[in-house]
């Protein structure tokens, strides 16, 4: 996943429901993207901590 908006393309008798788990998919991908920003910070602090001591 790529991490796109989702764009009507699916027949109508599919579309809500592909529509509904994209979201919930695209969602997980935009807290997966916080999530690694946050640990590469994490991660940053910790390493710059150790170079002072």
């Amino acid at each position: 996943m790529s991490g796109q908006q989702h764009y009507p393309v699916c027949p109508p008798s599919i579309d809500g429901l592909f529509a509904h788990y994209h979201s919930a998919a695209f969602d997980v991908h935009e807290n997966q993207t916080v999530l690694e920003s946050l640990d590469n910070e994490r991660v940053s602090v910790i390493y710059h901590e150790r170079q002072l001591d």
